[in-house]
């Protein structure tokens, strides 16, 4: 699978360069080379695809290899309060099965343009950037 390094550092400020990450992630985890650009291609196993198959999964891999603090992403936003009963509701039965759960409702008057950040990273990985909702789902 391709990575944007500067996604990773984005996540976790400490990434070291793209040569250092990919022995790191060789020798400990996955079988990973430098990629053309900002690219990095790591060889993710079907049994690791539900952790680490995400910019987030291989930023937590690293810091556990680089004995550094991740620092999980944090959806900011304005509160969305409704009259009575919530629009959204979502309720998790048992936390300690469900440490992380996140839910969001965009009310757009306009579809936002990806920024430009996001965009290169999204090309370096092969993928085209559509809009700025789509490319962050």
């Amino acid at each position: 699978m391709k990575f944007s390094h500067s996604l990773l550092k984005r996540i976790l400020p400490r990434t070291p360069s793209k040569k250092a990450v990919a022995a790191a992630l060789t020798m400990h985890s996955f079988e990973t080379e430098e990629g053309e650009g900002d690219t990095i291609l790591i060889d993710i196993p079907a049994n690791r695809y539900s952790d680490a198959a995400s910019h987030l999964g291989v930023a937590r891999e690293l810091a556990v290899i680089l004995g550094e603090k991740l620092q999980s992403p944090i959806l900011r936003g304005n509160a969305l309060k409704a009259k009575g009963r919530g629009i959204l509701k979502a309720q998790v039965a048992r936390s300690e099965d469900c440490p992380r759960y996140a839910l969001a409702l965009l009310r757009l008057a306009k579809m936002p343009r990806t920024p430009a950040w996001m965009r290169k990273a999204l090309i370096a990985c092969g993928i085209q950037p559509i809009n700025g909702v789509v490319d962050i789902m």
